[in-house]
């Protein structure tokens, strides 16, 4: 964990509070570039409107 810690410092992070089942969480997101942002944008999309046409 150090190791990632160090490998990853000076990459953005974001934090966040959860609460599941009346137990709160603390998030981390660490931002690394490890992933094709216009992919993951056209799949997130893609489902979500995939989701309302099947409700309907």
């Amino acid at each position: 964990m150090a190791e990632l810690n160090e490998r990853y410092k000076d990459k953005p992070t974001s934090k966040a509070v959860y609460e599941v089942d009346g137990q709160r969480y603390a998030v981390t997101s660490h931002f690394v570039g490890e992933k094709n942002l216009d992919k993951v944008l056209y799949e997130l999309a893609f489902k979500r409107a995939f989701q309302k046409t099947e409700k309907n």
